[in-house]
This record gives C-alpha cells, structure tokens and sequence, in this order.
C-alpha cells in the first residue's frame, strides 16, 4: 500500500463522509438554526433586529466638535453648543456636496477644484 492511498481511503469497513439531507437535523437543507421557516432565499433574519439609519452628522462626537473649537481657540463649550454646530456643519457639507454635483455634471474634474478654491475665497 502507498502512502497516498493510506491517508485518502477511509478505514476498512467505514464509508466515507458524504454530505446528504437530514431529516430533522441540521442538513444540506436546513437553514442554519434560524428557527422555523422556508430554507428558501431571503431569510433575513429577525425583523426585530433592524439597523436604525442614523443622521450621518450625529456620528460626529462631541470629542470631535472639541477638539475643531481647541484648535479654532475656544477655551469653554456650553452644553447646547454641540447640537448647534452640527446643524450648521450639515448645512455646509450639504451646500459643498450640492455645488460639487452640479459641478461635476456640467464641467470637467480639473475645473471642479478651482470652483471649490474660488468659493472658499470671500
């Protein structure tokens, strides 16, 4: 006997694994211990367990916002400060993302940065 053969064929008198259908257990068919339900395509999951689309602004912290007004050289915060300057960083990134859209659509790519520079600009 080679020693190819010696570690490919099952032991005399085992079959070898073949993966079948179950009945009742957790075969080719069944769908992953989901509990009851077609195996079918589409099984979600629960429904109970839905991802909650958050504002994207609220995923700017409060230690983000800290550390923009450090840097601008504010010393103190107020509480109420937090929820003001994500309103009005919303509506600057939204104006931006709007002109680069517009931009985008009607002009080359190397004229869209100079767009961006002469607004910045007062």
């Amino acid at each position: 006997m080679n020693r190819s053969s010696y570690f490919s064929s099952p032991a005399p008198g085992r079959k070898s694994h073949v993966a079948r259908p179950k009945v009742g257990g957790k075969g080719v068919l069944s769908n992953g211990g989901k509990g009851k339900g077609a195996a079918g395509l589409g099984m979600g999951g629960a429904k109970r367990h839905r991802k909650v689309l958050k504002d994207s602004v609220s995923y700017i912290t409060k230690g983000d916002i800290r550390r923009l007004a450090r840097r601008g050289g504010v010393k103190r915060i107020s509480g109420t400060m937090y929820a003001e300057v994500r309103g009005v960083l919303k509506s600057y990134l939204t104006g931006i993302v709007n002109d680069c859209v517009a931009i985008v659509e009607h002009i080359s790519i190397l004229d869209t940065s100079e767009v961006l520079e002469a607004e910045d600009s007062p």
